[in-house]
């Protein structure tokens, strides 16, 4: 079978949504044994627990439309509870509420495969100063790194970005600017960390069979044959040789650069091997010419 590539990640239906993870995730991938019960489950366990059947009956209770949902209406318990997700905040206990009842619902997932890749050499290369609020913290080096390519059946999904600009709405600047630092802060860091990173949130469960594929990433030496997704050219300072580590030969230093960082050099590399591309096809012709003579 041949080698995914980087294309395949980007499918023009725009459905196919991808999930950084590990072991060490808050939601990480579980194998039961059952189809039902294997995928990705959120922190709150009264959804973590569904099966695909019971999921799509308690969902369809509250909401008449087929599933998969691609965004609906959310109440305002509901929609803190994306802001807490996005900034990584612990929702504080409220008396007379269980914990498992305040715990995220949601799943994160991206849509941009560049941040997947940046985000997976990143957690195999643990940078040496704190990073941004919105990216996962990661205290050691990751030796096994994950991406999986989400096609939702039944799963509730929504872009958080509406979300957020609705809380923006209802309270503080639309009011006097009544919303405190710390509120305006969390607001402004969960906008930025979303879009960066194109996220998308999944509602309690992604189940298995929605899971289409499931690539390891290691950061060990070898070929470029290594790498489970077939990268472009730009994405190297080199053509990798035997004895590399594919993250290592990055163009970006995944111990340092940030995500907007990566982009930039990212297309200074693009840019450079489009050039090259055009010099060598050039150079062929000039030889070709020669030759005819």
């Amino acid at each position: 079978m041949p080698k995914p590539t980087f294309a395949t990640l980007t499918p023009p239906n725009n459905r196919t949504f991808l999930r950084v993870h590990s072991s060490s995730s808050a939601s990480p991938l579980r194998w039961t044994g059952d189809p039902a019960t294997s995928g990705f489950s959120a922190l709150n366990t009264n959804l973590a627990l569904l099966t695909p059947t019971a999921y799509t009956a308690a969902m369809e209770r509250s909401h008449p439309d087929p599933l998969p949902w691609t965004g609906w209406d959310i109440g305002l318990h509901t929609a803190h509870s994306v802001l807490d997700h996005l900034i990584r905040r612990a929702v504080p206990l409220v008396p007379g509420v269980h914990a498992a009842d305040d715990a995220s619902p949601w799943i994160s997932t991206t849509s941009n495969p560049t941040w997947a890749v940046w985000e997976i050499a990143r957690r195999l290369s643990p940078p040496p100063v704190p990073v941004h609020a919105f990216v996962v913290a990661a205290p050691a080096a990751e030796e096994l790194v994950e991406l999986a390519v989400i096609v939702p059946t039944v799963e509730a999904h929504l872009d958080p970005l509406p979300v957020v600009r609705s809380l923006w709405r209802d309270r503080g600047d639309g009011d006097g600017g009544k919303r405190t630092g710390n509120q305006r802060s969390a607001l402004q860091h969960a906008e930025f960390g979303a879009r960066a990173c194109d996220e998308t949130l999944f509602y309690g469960r992604v189940f298995a069979q929605s899971i289409i594929a499931n690539y390891e990433f290691t950061r060990e030496v070898g070929s470029r044959g290594d790498i489970p997704i077939d990268l472009p050219e730009h994405f190297f300072r080199h053509p990798l040789r035997a004895g590399d580590s594919w993250v290592d030969a990055l163009v970006w230093r995944p111990d340092v650069h940030s995500f907007p960082q990566a982009l930039d050099l990212l297309e200074s590399n693009r840019r450079r091997v489009q050039q090259n591309q055009r010099q060598r096809v050039a150079a062929t012709a000039v030889e070709q010419a020669v030759l005819r003579r």
